[in-house]
């Protein structure tokens, strides 16, 4: 198949999701991007700029059209050459206005509700990165449009469900490591986005008593960096200078790697995750994870090990701080260790993009077919 990617946001998650899918895949690609910065702006735009790129290329006849959220794929089919007019596309979800968490300096807008509304309505597939993922978005989605003041189209979310299914994205398989031992000072990652939804206060706020309570530990605090990030950040760099061991954006992928592979435990508070890459990639590398039972998290790594979840009783930092001694004292039981962390990485296997682009490949392949 031909097929035409459009990617609105060509930055972090979204520009990895992309790249890999194309490096994996037995189809032809073709594709166009904006820089992964002013969000509401490229919602806004996008369509309009893409549908100018479009007419500067050389004429191709593509059998599909792939894009994300962060484009309404109404207005661009609209602005579409007709030649490309009845072109199937497919909008990915990697998240949505409707339940990703504003700040108190940036909030929602009905504007942008209805974009990713319109989308799916102009879309011929809607696929969402999990099954998490898409129960939420139209359960909100039902709420919203019923309290719309008239003309109310909640009947219309039947018929998106129908066309609407879970596409988990890939992971890049790192350097597996089942033979890999507990560190006797164990290593403690975060490896999340620094802003509010991933709840980093909660973070800190644990391990400071995990660290008053005598415990030691080493601390890995990385990931992406927006311009304004939560002044906690800072505060823990002094807190924990004598435990941190890496600090910060890693530009070289290979650092970042290297990082993941000497991760004890990777650990995530997020009041906000459709599915979690950095977390499923270090756990296939042999990490072991320390995660708030919600979100997408029991249906991406499982339940069969309750050891791994906290739960939100009182202050979620005291049960993330107790969860999180209890787990390092069971993980120095090398039988332990070595059974739970051995299932993780065959569980999270299947998410290696050989494995998840073949299913998406077949997918691709039926519906360029079935345009044909």
């Amino acid at each position: 198949m031909k097929i035409l990617a459009l990617n609105a946001f060509h930055s972090g998650s979204h520009k990895a999701f992309i790249d890999g899918l194309i490096r994996h895949s037995i189809h032809e690609w073709t594709l166009l991007t904006l820089e992964g910065k002013f969000w509401r702006w490229r919602m806004s735009h996008a369509a309009i700029s893409f549908s100018e790129q479009i007419k500067n290329l050389e004429a191709e006849d593509w059998d599909i059209i792939f894009c994300t959220d962060m484009m309404n794929a109404a207005e661009l089919k609209a602005l579409l050459p007709a030649s490309l007019q009845d072109t199937p596309i497919i909008v990915y979800f990697h998240e949505n206005q409707l339940i990703y968490p504003s700040s108190k300096h940036e909030k929602h807008t009905s504007q942008l509700i209805m974009k990713n509304f319109s989308s799916c309505l102009a879309a011929d597939h809607v696929w969402f990165n999990s099954k998490y993922h898409m129960t939420c978005f139209y359960t909100e989605l039902t709420k919203w449009l019923k309290g719309m003041p008239d003309n109310q189209p909640d009947h219309m979310v039947d018929a998106l469900r129908k066309k609407s299914s879970v596409q988990y994205p890939g992971i890049v398989p790192l350097n597996e490591q089942t033979n890999r031992t507990f560190n006797e000072i164990p290593v403690i990652t975060w490896a999340s986005r620094w802003e509010y939804d991933k709840n980093p206060t909660v973070f800190f706020n644990g391990l400071k008593i995990v660290q008053d309570k005598g415990y030691d530990f080493k601390l890995n605090i990385i990931g992406e960096l927006p311009r304004n990030y939560p002044e906690c950040f800072d505060d823990a760099k002094s807190i924990f200078k004598n435990q941190i061991l890496n600090f910060g954006y890693q530009e070289a992928q290979s650092d970042y790697f290297d990082i993941l592979n000497s991760t004890d435990i990777i650990a995530s508070t997020a009041n906000h995750e459709f599915f979690g890459i950095a977390i499923v990639e270090a756990i296939n590398s042999g990490a072991i994870p320390i995660l708030p039972h919600r979100l997408s998290y029991p249906e991406v790594v499982g339940t069969d090990y309750d050891c791994l979840f906290y739960h939100k009783k009182n202050l979620e930092e005291e049960s993330f701080a107790d969860t999180l001694i209890k787990l390092i004292s069971l993980l120095r039981d090398d039988a332990i260790y070595n059974e739970i962390k051995s299932s993780l990485i065959k569980r999270t296997t299947v998410y290696q993009w050989t494995n998840r682009c073949l299913e998406m490949d077949q997918l691709l392949a039926k519906i360029g077919e079935k345009n044909a």
